[in-house]
């Protein structure tokens, strides 16, 4: 479909409007099921629920009520490509990314607006009335298409006729697949390749994901729109695109040593199962057993001896997710049981921790934690063993908050006093790959705070450790929620799970080494202290940074460079999700149009 740029006449003022857009839509329906030659009155009429007569009363005869129903569809498309267009307020980036939503709008092109148009195209050559319409609309939507790709910066204006014809092909190529392919027609995808073309014709202008590209360095983008921490539908595309396409900490090997142990995790409506078998492998299934759907084990640590079975109607599966057995095997007529065994999903294991995908198709773990392999591999992250510490507390913010305010470390000094004595000296955040962030810091002396000041003092050597690391907190981001801390004491990680769009876990797990040394043991203990005190003077930060939110005065313009982690955070979602590049906030149905 095409649409004019220019703002579109007034409607008609009728004696009942609304009955006038009913039989409007109505006409759509009749066109798009047996095509304009066969769209009677009589058809018409009948799909309204109203009489032949209704009909006649505000349409005088089939071709004026035909002419109203291409007039209405390109008048509907018009307005909407008009209002996204204004809200990119000139910027050329902005304005062809919103063209390219309202092109793919769920409600604007549906299978059966595509198939109106195509009607109508089909016949433009017989009525002129109907030419005029559509011609008019493709030649200002390709105009509207050249002077948005002509603006772009960097663009050689000898090949800007060639690249909009490209875009504008790619468009229409994408758009008529609606008609073939209805409901099942992937939008997010169609938005993607198109955004990736415009990458390709102007890197400088768009980034990776599509989203337009700022010359500003990292640290002074913008931070995230405040609506994007409290609108239900655009936590429903964090759950979706975010959390179900990326890699998400599950545990660690040493907490599933044998045979049938297994640990499960759930999120965004998705419950995993990782099983060791009996061959010693780990495997990940969805928890969800092939008959009715039942949670195979509600624990989130166990172990199952060779066989797990459904609770409810008492399927077995193998440790390797085979299925072993069916009760009434008889009542199932035709069940291939070596057909039917647990859903599998991704599993990575990575230094020992163990990592789980319920889809997407990008780079492992190792791939993105590249960058730190060097450092990382003294820590023999694979021998840990569980200590006593860890934490399952539910915290009424979005799950973006914590990370808001975990990302930087501008706000040690101020913030967390006593974690300042500790290294406070030395902090900096970099960045380091794919990672949101790497920090460090280096353990000083003299604190005044009695468990920093022991921890200090007692901290000894370890000797799988490199002399520059002996007394360094390092901490990494990975991409979407969790952080993994390496202590010279102890590790530990630490995740969001967001269960609402106010509503999150946040979990924590300790390890360390085997190492028997009293010292050893206190200065963990002390570690445990220092950071549970951090955790709380974090979580009033990130309930007050919730509740400021709210404010018609809330600051967004500028970030530090101390906290560039938040910025690089604030990128990937909008790399994940260009719609939160929107401002200000889009309707419900815009939000859910970009989930397809």
């Amino acid at each position: 479909m095409k649409a004019h740029r220019h703002t579109p006449d007034a409607p008609r003022v009728e004696p009942n409007a609304h009955r006038r857009r009913q039989l409007i839509d109505a006409a759509l329906h009749v066109i798009a099921e047996h095509g304009l030659s066969k769209t009677t009155v009589a058809r018409v009429a009948q799909a309204a629920n109203l009489s032949a007569g209704i009909v006649s009363f505000y349409f005088r005869g089939k071709d004026e009520l035909l002419l109203a129903a291409l007039e209405h569809l390109d008048n509907e498309f018009s307005v909407a490509l008009q209002k996204a267009l204004e809200r990119a307020e000139g910027n050329a980036p902005a304005a062809l990314l919103a063209l390219i939503d309202v092109y793919f709008d769920a409600e604007l092109a549906d299978a059966r607006r595509v198939a109106v148009w195509f009607a109508f195209w089909g016949e433009s050559r017989a009525r002129e009335e109907y030419l005029r319409i559509c011609g008019a609309a493709d030649r200002a939507f390709d105009e509207t298409v050249r002077s948005l790709v002509g603006a772009l910066p960097g663009i050689d204006p000898g090949v800007v006729a060639a690249y909009t014809t490209a875009l504008v092909g790619m468009l229409d190529s994408l758009w008529q697949n609606i008609l073939w392919q209805g409901d099942a027609f992937d939008r997010p995808q169609a938005r993607a390749l198109c955004r990736d073309f415009l990458h390709s014709i102007a890197p400088n202008a768009f980034t990776g994901g599509g989203s337009p590209a700022v010359s500003e360095p990292a640290a002074e983008l913008p931070t995230l729109p405040p609506w994007t921490y409290r609108n239900r539908a655009f936590f429903e595309l964090e759950e979706q695109h975010i959390f179900k396409r990326h890699w998400l900490l599950v545990g660690h090997l040493c907490e599933m040593p044998a045979p049938g142990d297994y640990l499960t995790f759930d999120v965004a409506g998705e419950r995993a199962l990782v099983l060791r078998g009996e061959d010693g492998e780990v495997r990940a299934f969805h928890n969800v057993c092939r008959h009715r759907g039942s949670c195979l084990v509600s624990e989130k640590r166990g172990h199952c001896d060779r066989l797990l079975v459904c609770p409810f109607h008492g399927w077995a599966y193998g440790l390797d997710g085979a299925l072993r057995g069916v009760p009434a095997r008889k009542s199932f007529p035709g069940l291939d049981t070596s057909r039917v065994g647990l859903v599998p999903l991704d599993c990575e294991i990575w230094q020992g921790f163990v990592f789980i995908r319920f889809g997407g198709d990008g780079p492992g773990v190792a791939e993105l934690t590249a960058p730190i392999a060097g450092e990382v591999a003294h820590y023999r992250l694979p021998e840990l063993q569980p200590l006593a510490w860890r934490h399952w507390n539910v915290k009424p913010v979005n799950w973006k908050l914590i990370h808001d305010v975990d990302n930087e470390g501008y706000h040690v000094p101020i913030g967390h006093p006593a974690l300042q004595t500790l290294y406070g000296q030395d902090y900096r955040d970099t960045r380091a790959g794919d990672l949101v962030t790497a920090s460090y810091g280096t353990v000083e002396h003299g604190s005044s705070h009695w468990s920093v000041g022991r921890y200090q003092d007692l901290l000894p050597e370890f000797p799988h450790l490199p002399a520059d690391r002996q007394r360094v907190w390092a901490y990494y981001g990975l991409f979407p929620n969790v952080v993994i801390a390496l202590y010279p004491d102890m590790v530990e990680y630490y995740q969001t799970i967001p269960l609402t769009v106010d509503s999150t876990v946040l979990h924590g797990r300790s390890y360390g080494l085997p190492d028997t040394r009293r010292e050893v043991g206190v200065v963990r203990y002390l570690n445990a202290r220092i950071n549970g005190a951090v955790g709380e003077e974090d979580e009033a930060y990130f309930t007050w940074l919730g509740d400021a939110m709210r404010s018609s005065v809330f600051p967004r313009d500028r970030l530090s460079t101390m906290e560039s982690g938040v910025a690089e955070f604030h990128q990937m979602i909008r790399q994940a999700l260009p719609v939160a590049c929107r401002e200000p906030e889009p309707g419900e149905a815009q939000i859910r149009a970009f989930m397809g």
